[in-house]
This record gives structure tokens, C-alpha cells and sequence, in this order.
């Protein structure tokens, strides 16, 4: 918790909070399917000043190491794709079912491993839900997490790293953002049948 500056996340948050998504849309991805409902994520960002320098920071060597040391897991490196990562927005009724992330990079041919969550909304209060809820393989609830400004999750992203997001039950006028940023293995993966 209360990583981040709070002048600075008060600034990236407001950047966030001012995104007008009928200016991006060609950049956004909105989430309607199996999985997620009523989530948007847009991957650019260039168009962040303030969110762009907190994935620089998270993507930094300085980082990278000492997520390595807390982890275990050596030879970390930022994904260049930035695939699952950007600026997350959760609207009113929206979810994120369980499920587990892709865990093999086709692009880089190396194993995602570890995700990291920065919350970025103000005000955030239990009643609204949106906790991300954490399972064990064999779908076991482990962990309830709720979306709190200037909190961090990390978690390993594995085959059976099941995770999702309750449904929230916010005001229409709140949104839960978040900015997540994966790390990826330099071991290249096996191939499996």
C-alpha cells in the first residue's frame, strides 16, 4: 500500500478519470465476452503522461531485480507487447469472470509469470464490490482483494493462477481503474502436447 506518491497519483488518476473514450476508440478494446463484461482497456500509453512514468517505473532494472528477489524467480523482463497490460476501466455491472491469464507468450516464445495491479481509484468503498478474488488449482477462494488507491497486487500467472473480479455495484459515476503490467520469464517455454 501507498506506494506511489500521492501528488503524482492524484495527477495520474485525474488523466485517467478525463480519458473520453469516443476519442480512442480505435485504440480501445471493450470487453464483451465469456469472461469479461463492461471492462475497457486501452494499451497506448503515450497518451498518459503521469500512468506512463509509474509502467516505467515498474519496468525498470531497479524493479525488475528487486521483483525477482521477492518472487524467486530470476530473469524477469517487461513484456515489449504489452499484452494484458494498459489502463483497465470497470463500469457499473461490470465483472471479470474466473479465469487464468495466458501464461505462454507465442510473440517472445518465453513464459508470462508474474502480474502486477496498481489501483488508481479514488473513494473506492466494499459495498461497490469489484474485489479481485484469488483461487487455488483447485478452485478454492484464497484471497479477496478490493480495488483501494495506491494499493498493489502481485500475483504469479501460471496455468492454474485463477483469478477474477466480483461484480461491482458502484454509482454510474465511479469506475474502477487499474493499471496492470506483466513480467515474462527469459527461459523459453517447452512446447506441449
Amino acid at each position: 500500500d501507498n506506494i506511489i506518491n500521492p501528488d503524482f497519483l492524484k495527477k495520474m488518476e485525474n488523466e485517467i478519470r478525463n480519458l473520453h473514450i469516443s476519442e480512442i476508440n480505435s485504440e480501445l478494446v471493450y470487453g464483451l465476452d465469456n469472461v469479461q463484461e463492461n471492462k475497457y482497456s486501452c494499451r497506448n500509453f503515450t497518451k498518459f503522461k503521469y500512468a506512463n512514468q509509474v509502467k516505467d517505473y515498474f519496468e525498470s532494472d531497479e524493479f525488475l531485480k528487486w521483483l525477482s528477489i521477492i518472487t524467486g524467480i530470476g530473469n524477469l523482463q517487461k513484456d515489449e507487447y504489452n499484452h494484458g497490460n494498459g489502463i483497465h476501466i470497470i463500469k457499473e455491472n461490470g465483472k471479470l469472470n474466473i479465469h487464468a491469464d495466458f501464461s505462454h507468450h507465442d510473440k517472445l516464445k518465453i513464459e508470462r509469470r508474474i502480474n502486477l495491479l496498481v489501483y488508481v481509484t479514488k473513494d473506492w468503498k466494499e459495498e461497490y464490490r469489484g474485489q479481485l478474488k484469488l483461487f487455488d488449482k483447485q478452485m478454492n477462494l484464497k484471497k479477496e482483494i478490493y480495488p483501494y488507491e495506491n494499493s498493489i497486487v502481485i500475483f504469479e500467472t501460471s496455468e492454474t493462477s485463477f483469478h477474477g473480479v466480483e461484480k461491482i455495484d458502484c454509482p454510474e459515476t465511479m469506475e474502477r481503474r487499474s493499471i496492470p503490467v506483466s513480467y515474462t520469464h527469459l527461459r523459453a517455454h517447452e512446447t506441449r502436447e
